[in-house]
């Protein structure tokens, strides 16, 4: 039996997707995305005294979010002839107590480094990154408060 819920809305872009399989024997889940060969593995929920075998998927949004922040930075950045050396995006999310433990809040901390970068500009690249480019904070947006801070370092 196959049962299926579209959305309503049309797409403007083509559709994206990913398929999660269950590995029973590793108590774990593998994600296969549109790079072959390229896999992410997520625990399974698991009881404390089961090792982690890899991202919660709660992990994985925040994961997300980070990853999606930061190439808009990379980018942004780069176009603006700024000498970045290195960029580590630190998202921590607050949940919900109760289930489905939905994100009320999320910051991350943009620790920039790089030689002579201009914090005018390191601001605008990661505001530009929350305010228009990036899609994964876009669709946190809808759920949860989400902030964010700067630390430039010289290298």
């Amino acid at each position: 039996m196959v049962v299926s819920e579209e959305a309503s809305t049309a797409a403007t872009r083509p559709p994206r997707s990913v398929t999660v399989t269950w590995d029973s024997s590793e108590h774990r889940f593998e994600a296969v995305g549109s790079h072959p060969g390229r896999t992410i593995t997520l625990n399974a929920p698991h009881s404390e005294d089961v090792a982690a075998t890899g991202f919660s998927p709660a992990e994985l949004v925040l994961a997300g979010a980070g990853s999606c922040a930061a190439w808009d930075v990379v980018q942004i950045l780069t176009k603006a002839r700024q000498d970045l050396r290195d960029l580590e995006v630190q998202v921590v999310g607050t949940q919900q107590a109760e289930q489905p433990w939905p994100f009320r809040h999320v910051r991350l901390h943009y620790v920039v480094s790089g030689r002579g970068l201009k914090a005018g500009l390191v601001r605008r690249a990661v505001r530009l990154s929350h305010e228009r480019y990036c899609s994964a904070i876009a669709t946190i947006r809808g759920a949860a408060e989400v902030e964010f801070t700067i630390e430039i370092r010289e290298t």
